[in-house]
């Protein structure tokens, strides 16, 4: 069998458990209590042995490598957003600001033009609109007068 790596030990071994080690968390527990090895428990020992070392290995380290992940990441978002924040000054530098003050006020005041001139053309279809149901009302009311009859009156 090969030893492992961490503790130098062979899987048949199981004196590894009981040794204090500063980097081996207390929680959680040995997997399996410390049994005499055995022909017949070598795969399962060895297995177990693996399965340790393997938590040991994770539970201490894996929390570092996900935390140096995380800051590589964000070292990686500011520098993108000082990028962009680099190319936007630039696309400014030459800027005339009293021309872009202007362009403001030019678009304000088109922008109101706008709004009258579709505030008209809404009130003329309304007024449109009225006038067509004046007009189908009184053809209505014409063809029902033509169709109604007089009462005659009879005396009895």
């Amino acid at each position: 069998m090969r030893p492992c790596p961490p503790c130098s030990t062979s899987g048949l071994d199981r004196s590894w458990i009981n040794q204090p080690r500063y980097h081996i968390p207390r929680w959680p527990p040995p997997l399996a209590p410390p049994i005499k090895a055995e022909k017949k428990n070598a795969c399962l020992d060895q297995f177990l042995h693996y399965t340790y070392c393997m938590f040991d290995f994770f539970g201490t380290y894996g929390g570092h490598l996900c935390g140096f992940g995380g800051f590589l990441t964000a070292i990686a978002a500011v520098l993108y957003a000082r990028a962009r924040v680099a190319e936007f000054e630039k696309s400014v530098r030459d800027l005339d600001w009293q021309q872009v003050s202007e362009l403001s006020l030019d678009v304000a005041k088109l922008k109101k033009a706008a709004q009258k001139f579709q505030n008209n053309i809404n009130a003329n279809e309304k007024v449109s609109q009225k006038d067509l149901l004046e007009r189908a009302l009184m053809e209505r009311m014409m063809q029902q007068s033509s169709n109604v009859q007089q009462i005659k009156r009879i005396e009895m």
